[in-house]
């Protein structure tokens, strides 16, 4: 069944880029190591023109991408930090998804300024990039570096804010350590929780062309049912209304319960700001869990945190990545 423009319109919010949703857990550096059976096209590079030659082909922004030298001034902001880009190194091998095959960091120059992104490896060579970690609206310079903890690739990220300090000078700069998990790169959890999920019950609202109201209720059982309410705003002021079910199968399940305790649902605020801001969504989570504790997030902008945000756009995708079937929502 055909999205809704108003559902689409809230995906490219909620996306800076477009990403696909990865498969598995993000398990440890070289857990799957064993399942590696061919070098990939990362494995094999050596040289710039290696890296270019890959990344030109994935869309127009890396097309006109360059590496090596002629890229190093885009990252001037960095001299004389831990992320200087020293020796013209600007790309970096790592298995980030942990499936055994390298993925691949670059710090390319685009237009005289830095491009940050991954290109990620999901076997025989099927390439993908994730970039989710660049908020261009509201953030400039991006800058990262591969680290290591408990034998897990991770991004260490930073970038400055938007607007420059009143000496024309980048300010309020930022660093993030962040993991991969479920198709993209969130802030990384040393220990996350360990709670048994039962029920997830999944809000939104927004508003643009289209006001879109989505409602998404999860079993424990896996049974899912999911409202889809669609009103245009231009006469005359047509309702479409779907309803619709599935039954997820247990890896979705098993990645649900995973992503809710890596971001730690529990921990985080009950409100996220009082006022909601215009083309932004009204977001409500409700977690039922242990065997009848209960933890709500209302979030008038779908903003709370990096790790709540891909939650959210992760309960979204389930709309389009798994198949539904007209039925009575519970």
């Amino acid at each position: 069944m055909a999205a809704s423009p108003a559902l689409i319109s809230w995906f490219q919010w909620l996306l800076w880029v477009p990403l696909v949703l990865a498969v598995g857990l993000g398990m440890p550096l070289n857990a799957h190591a064993q399942l590696a059976t061919e070098p990939s096209r990362i494995a094999a590079i050596q040289t710039n023109a290696d890296v270019l030659g890959l990344i030109r082909p994935l869309g127009w922004e890396y097309a006109e991408a360059i590496s090596g030298d002629s890229a190093v001034r885009a990252y001037e902001s960095y001299q004389g930090t831990r992320f200087a880009v020293r020796g013209a190194q600007t790309w970096f091998k790592a298995d980030f998804d942990g499936n055994g095959h390298l993925d691949l960091l670059v710090l390319a120059r685009r237009k005289g300024i830095p491009l940050v992104f991954c290109v990620l490896d999901s076997g025989q060579n099927r390439l993908r990039v994730v970039r989710n970690f660049y908020d261009s609206g509201r953030r400039r310079l991006p800058n990262a570096r591969v680290v290591h903890r408990q034998g897990q690739a991770l991004l260490q990220y930073t970038d400055f804010a938007r607007r420059l300090g009143g000496n024309g000078k980048p300010r309020q700069r930022r660093t993030q350590l962040l993991a991969f998990r479920q198709g993209g790169f969130i802030p990384y959890e040393r220990r996350p929780t360990q709670y048994r999920i039962d029920t997830v019950r999944y809000h939104s609202f927004f508003g643009y062309k289209t006001a879109t109201t989505l409602d998404l209720l999860i079993d424990p059982d896996g049974q899912a049912s999911l409202r889809i309410e669609s009103t245009s705003y231009d006469a005359p002021h047509v309702t479409t209304r779907q309803n619709l079910v599935t039954n997820l199968d247990a890896a979705t399940q098993a990645e649900l319960t995973a992503l809710l305790n890596y971001v730690r649902f529990r921990q985080r605020r009950s409100r996220y700001k009082k006022f909601g801001l215009n083309h932004r969504p009204i977001v409500e989570l409700t977690v039922a869990y242990d065997g009848g504790r209960l933890k709500t997030i209302y979030d008038p902008n779908g903003d709370g945190t990096a790790g709540l945000r891909w939650l959210y756009r992760y309960l979204e995708q389930l709309r389009y990545t798994k198949s539904w079937q007209p039925g009575t929502n519970r």
